[in-house]
């Protein structure tokens, strides 16, 4: 995410704010030691401590540049629209992708599902039995089986050889004895030493493609059609069988990688791996994870690219308002044209609130309906300069709200009537011209 244009952003209102605010936010401090008093000044706010932090450090680095382009003067209406844009900077600043449930990355998921580790293993152990039977099958009870732990085994299984059946090669090509598979596997010992020709073999095939739900279901299809059951003994069948296996023995000798009347060259999968209508192979529900996790990988880079756009877009509309603003004569401040510089107060007014509670402040209103927590009226944060507004108050507060002599003749507290739409007396501005004019003024001059 481009932070670094998000507090640019903020960096430019930083400038057109109260000075105060701006030397509460200090470069370096952490909001523990700034003290109170400028805690206060930033309305204890400490979660915007950061961002506003970083703001800092940015308008430091680019002071000479922002200086050019921001006018020390801006009309309301603009300064309204400039705050509008540095709170949705710092909205995009503060987003974050979906909590994922999927704690590894898709990379460890797919080596999990080849492996059954994070990372490749080319050496050593990948969790066999002590012997390919008791690796590959289920010889003496489902519990002892490593079959459909991990890729790489039921690789193994089905490679079919050991030092002692050299001659059986049924699930690789013809040659493979004398280069791919000529080391004997030991399970549980070399797992990893005899698993990596294969593995680079596989390499030269050409890739399967992309890993997506629609690929793997197909290749999931095409093996679900070859796992079936399968003689073990003259008497009895085994559900779940990948390869081949024939005995016509009394006893099962398991897969122990040859074909012969006590045994076959194959992987046999639990029963409880396809129990309910549904396939749980160890290494198929961490591919299953790996689609998921890169799915959300992908639609949170999309979010990135998206957010990144709008900041981009944010700065172009910010640079435009204040260039709207700079070389413009300002008008002298009056009741009705008050000097006006932004106060850069923090949002206090957190809009959506999911309670009442997350929209606490005294200068914020609450819909429990729309759950939108707003400023209440009066409140906008605007700072007024010279001029009578701004001896009676905001400029958008008083009797200098009122634009016609119809409103602020029925501004009443009571009977009492707070303005009056008249002439001014002698001590008073522009005594000839009809304007509103302070109730209270009237009464105490009487």
């Amino acid at each position: 995410l481009d932070k670094k244009t998000a507090t640019y952003v903020c960096s430019i209102n930083l400038t057109l704010g109260d000075t105060k605010f701006q030397e509460a936010v200090h470069e370096t401090k952490p909001y523990a030691d700034i003290g109170e008093d400028k805690q206060q000044v930033l309305d204890n706010l400490e979660d915007h401590y950061e961002f506003w932090q970083q703001s800092k450090k940015t308008l430091i680095e680019h002071r000479n540049t922002i200086g050019k382009c921001t006018p020390t003067e801006m009309h309301p209406t603009v300064l309204a629209a400039v705050r509008q844009i540095a709170e949705r900077a710092k909205e995009i600043y503060d987003s974050k992708p979906e909590g994922s449930t999927i704690g590894k990355t898709t990379t460890q998921l797919t080596n999990q599902a080849t492996y059954g580790k994070d990372e490749p293993v080319k050496t050593g152990s990948l969790g066999g039995g002590g012997s390919i039977e008791l690796t590959c099958s289920s010889k003496d009870n489902q519990g002892t089986s490593k079959a459909g732990d991990n890729l790489a085994l039921d690789l193994l299984c089905l490679r079919a050889f050991d030092n002692n059946n050299a001659d059986t090669k049924k699930a690789c090509p013809a040659g493979f004895d004398a280069t791919v598979t000529a080391t004997g596997w030991q399970p549980n010992t070399n797992d990893g030493q005899v698993t990596d020709p294969l593995m680079q073999e596989c390499k030269t095939h050409g890739s399967p493609g992309k890993l997506t739900r629609a690929t793997l279901a197909a290749a999931l299809q095409t093996l679900v059609n070859l796992i079936k059951p399968d003689t073990v003994t003259n008497t009895k069948k085994v559900k779940h069988i990948l390869g081949k296996v024939h005995s016509t023995a009394a006893a099962y000798g398991g897969c122990k990688g040859q074909v012969d009347n006590a045994g076959g060259q194959c992987v046999q999968y639990k029963d409880d791996h396809f129990a309910n209508n549904k396939i749980t192979i160890p290494w198929l529900v961490s591919l299953e994870q790996a689609i998921a996790k890169a799915e959300e990988e992908s639609s949170a880079a999309a979010e990135t690219v998206r957010l990144n756009a709008e900041l981009k877009q944010i700065n172009t509309t910010l640079a435009t308002l204040l260039a709207s603003q700079l070389g413009k004569p300002m008008r002298p401040a009056t009741a009705t044209n008050p000097t006006t510089t932004l106060i850069i107060s923090p949002l206090k007014c957190k809009s959506p609130a999911e309670t009442a509670e997350k929209c606490p402040h005294t200068d914020c209103v609450y819909n429990v309906t729309t759950k939108e927590c707003k400023p209440k009226p009066g409140t906008e944060e605007t700072k007024t300069g010279t001029g009578e507004g701004a001896k009676e108050g905001t400029a958008t507060s008083g009797c200098a709200k009122h634009k016609d002599k119809t409103t602020c003749e029925n501004d009443k507290t009571g009977d009492k009537q707070n303005c009056a739409w008249r002439k001014g007396k002698d001590n008073e501005d522009n005594k000839e011209t009809e304007k509103y004019r302070n109730g209270s003024f009237l009464e105490n001059n009487k």
